[in-house]
C-alpha cells in the first residue's frame, strides 16, 4: 500500500502509488491533498456528467480535442444496451458472462457448418428472424 497519508492504492515506487510517486517527482515533496478533487463535475452548463480532463467529462473533452470546441448544443447520446439499427444491419448486444462464446463458434468451415452456426445464432438472439430461417431450411 501506499505510504501517502489517506492513500489505499498499491504501491509503485519507493512506496507510493504511481500517483503519489509522479507528484514527488514533479514537486520534489508528497502534499497531504488529495490526488483528485472528489466530486468534480463537468464545465459546460447543464452536463451532470463527471470530470475526466480539463474541466470537461469524457464526452465533452473527446469533442474539444476533435474540433476544439466541446459543441455543447450537441445532446450526448445514451446507450441503452438493447441494440440497434446501423446502416440497415441489426446490432444485437452478446453475453459477456466468461464462457459464454465458447459454444458460439462453428465446428469446421463447411458452408452447412456454416449456414447451421449462423440459423443458431439468429434463432438465440433475434428470435423473429431465427424462427422465419429455421422455416426456410425446413422447407428446402
Amino acid at each position: 500500500m501506499c505510504v501517502a497519508v489517506d492513500c489505499d492504492v498499491d504501491a509503485d515506487a519507493w512506496g507510493y502509488c504511481h500517483g503519489h510517486y509522479q507528484r514527488l517527482l514533479r514537486h520534489g515533496a508528497v502534499s497531504e491533498e488529495p490526488l483528485r478533487k472528489p466530486g468534480r463535475l463537468c464545465s459546460v452548463q447543464d452536463c451532470p456528467r463527471p470530470h475526466k480532463a480539463k474541466g470537461y467529462c469524457a464526452t465533452h473533452y473527446k469533442r474539444v480535442l476533435a474540433t476544439g470546441d466541446p459543441h455543447s448544443e450537441r445532446p450526448i447520446r445514451e446507450t441503452t444496451g438493447e441494440g440497434s439499427l446501423s446502416h440497415g444491419y441489426l446490432n444485437v448486444p452478446v453475453p459477456r458472462e466468461p464462457g459464454a462464446m465458447a459454444d458460439f463458434t462453428p465446428k469446421g468451415q463447411r458452408v452447412e457448418d456454416v449456414v447451421a452456426f449462423s440459423i443458431e445464432m439468429l434463432a438465440r438472439f433475434a428470435p423473429e428472424i431465427g424462427s422465419w430461417a429455421m422455416s426456410k431450411t425446413t422447407a428446402s
